[in-house]
């Protein structure tokens, strides 16, 4: 089965068979049969985290989404010192 994040080219969606959200991906690859190959698309830092929380052994493309390479963590830092009040919050 191809799962895909949502956030992918809508070339990418033509060959998943589900499509799912940060929110429901958990969900999603839960309610995938354990005798089903799962490959995850486009996120590998999705992928991963699912891997861990579901326990389910993935094949990942090796991608990203774009934003998360755009912030590192040497900026996070230098926004949370001038912004030590501000909340930091990520999707998985």
């Amino acid at each position: 089965m191809v799962v895909s994040y949502i956030n992918c080219t809508a070339e990418l969606k033509t060959l998943t068979d589900i499509c799912c959200t940060s929110t429901n991906a958990v969900q999603v690859i839960e309610s995938i049969p354990k005798d089903k190959g799962i490959i995850f698309a486009p996120d590998v830092n999705l992928g991963r985290y699912l891997m861990k929380k579901t326990g389910r052994d993935m094949v990942l493309w090796n991608g990203s989404c774009m934003v998360h390479e755009i912030f590192s963590h040497e900026k996070i830092v230098k926004l949370k010192m001038r912004h030590p009040d501000a909340r930091f919050i990520a999707h998985p």
